[in-house]
């Protein structure tokens, strides 16, 4: 049996992208949020993931490329993961 993972990369982010690889995961519509520390989102997306190994950039603008936020990503059968990256 495949390991299934999502991996965030890099951390801390430093040329203003994000990567999502998707490694055997649910196969489905994944919603990808970037929240800053004041709770605003910086980014919306979503993702529709066909199976296997599949990497999805995300391209932050430069004005918020400053401090801590969480990437929540809400998997097809609505289990929430959240991951604290860093934006130099």
């Amino acid at each position: 049996v495949s390991k299934s993972s999502l991996g965030i990369y890099p951390n801390p982010v430093t040329d203003g992208v994000i990567k999502l690889r998707f490694e055997n995961m649910e196969k489905g519509n994944y919603t990808v949020q970037l929240i800053n520390q004041l709770g605003q989102n910086l980014l919306s997306s979503s993702v529709n993931y066909e199976g296997g190994n599949f990497t999805k950039e995300f391209k932050i603008e430069k004005s918020v490329l400053n401090g801590c936020c969480t990437l929540k990503i809400i998997k097809p059968n609505n289990e929430i993961v959240r991951q604290k990256i860093i934006l130099n």
